[in-house]
Formats: C-alpha cells, sequence, structure tokens
C-alpha cells in the first residue's frame, strides 16, 4: 500500500503565518528600537547600555529560528508551540521581578 501523503506536499494554511511572520518581524524590531531610550530611563541607564537588547534579539533569532525549525520537524508544531509560548510566559514574569538593567549590563 502506497503512502498517500506526498513528503514534498506543502499545506496551504501554511501562507498567511508565514506572510504574517514576515509582516511582524521588523514591526517588532522598530518597537524594541523605539523604546530603548525609555527602556534606559526606567532603569538609570544610558542608551548605549540598553543596546545590548536589541543586539540579543538578533542573535537569539538568528541562532533560534533553524534550530527551532529542526525541532519542529523532530517533534511537531504544537508540542513546540506549547513550550515556546510557556517560556515567554515564565520569561515575562520572571521580568516583573528585576530590580534594575544592571544585573546583565556592566553598568
Amino acid at each position: 500500500m502506497a503512502n498517500t501523503q506526498d513528503k514534498s506536499y506543502f499545506n496551504q494554511k501554511l501562507i498567511a503565518p508565514m506572510i504574517l511572520g514576515s509582516i511582524l518581524n521588523p514591526i517588532n524590531s522598530s518597537i524594541i528600537s523605539v523604546t530603548l531610550i525609555p527602556i534606559g530611563k526606567a532603569f538609570g541607564v544610558s542608551p548605549s547600555q540598553t543596546a545590548w537588547l536589541i543586539s540579543a534579539l538578533y542573535l537569539a533569532t538568528a541562532i533560534g529560528q533553524p534550530v527551532v525549525g529542526k525541532l519542529i520537524d523532530l517533534y511537531g508544531p504544537r508540542l513546540l508551540f506549547l513550550i515556546a509560548t510557556s517560556l515567554v510566559g515564565l520569561s515575562s514574569f520572571i521580568a516583573i521581578f528585576t530590580p534594575d538593567l544592571c544585573i546583565w549590563a556592566q553598568c
């Protein structure tokens, strides 16, 4: 019995999320760039000390996207989505208790 699902098949439902992700990624970077000065003022540091935030974002994105793509191939999108959403929620919760930016930046 032949396998009826061709591995080269591209699900048409993926087009809209891919386009949306391509549009939202530059918007996200722009939002972070614009907010670097208010972030620095809130934590009492200079804009040059907050610049590492955008560098860390780009580095994490450059490394994370191919790695997550491979993990999705191995474990499936649903599991990875749930894990990633949980990590974002956990890191957001931890960020509430951050006393200042100088924990990670050399102030």
